[in-house]
């Protein structure tokens, strides 16, 4: 009888801790603005761009669809992954702008511009955007911990 009575209380606290998880949110409102630092690797420039990203992250598949906008450039539809392209949407037009690296609830995020039509400095190269970062060295040092948190550990 007592065997029965412990073998219950654990099918229901199992079915009770399947149920939490299958039934917990999976998505999460993204509202961040501020100011970001963006350099540019080949040319050693810097600067401190106005940024803002809105949308919903998705935190089972740790990405993120919304809008993206920095230094005057808007992107509707920006779908952003851990260590992958980011694509933007105009209707039928498919753009990738660059590669984001993110955290798990995209309060640090880098991204690295390979599109020749996003230049925020007049000048070729790769340019990478840190969030948060004050200054170069925190946004290179963003960039680095995000992009081997995401090789070490498989974050995606």
């Amino acid at each position: 009888m007592k065997k029965t009575r412990i073998l219950v209380s654990a099918i229901l606290i199992a079915t009770f801790i399947v149920y939490v998880i299958v039934t917990s949110p999976s998505t999460k409102t993204i509202k961040i603005s501020g100011n970001a630092t963006a350099y540019n690797i080949e040319n050693q420039l810097n600067k401190s761009i106005p940024f803002q990203l809105v949308g919903t992250l998705d935190k089972r598949k740790n990405s993120f669809i919304g809008t993206l906008k920095m230094d005057g450039f808007i992107f509707e539809n920006a779908m952003i992954a851990n260590g992958f392209s980011i694509v933007t949407y105009d209707k039928a037009i498919r753009t990738i702008i660059g590669t984001a690296y993110i955290n798990s609830d995209m309060t640090k995020l880098s991204i690295e511009f390979n599109n020749d039509q996003i230049k925020i400095f007049n000048t070729s190269g790769t340019t990478v955007l840190s969030y948060p970062a004050d200054n170069l060295m925190e946004a290179v040092e963003l960039n680095k911990n995000l992009k081997v948190r995401n090789y070490t550990k498989g974050e995606r």
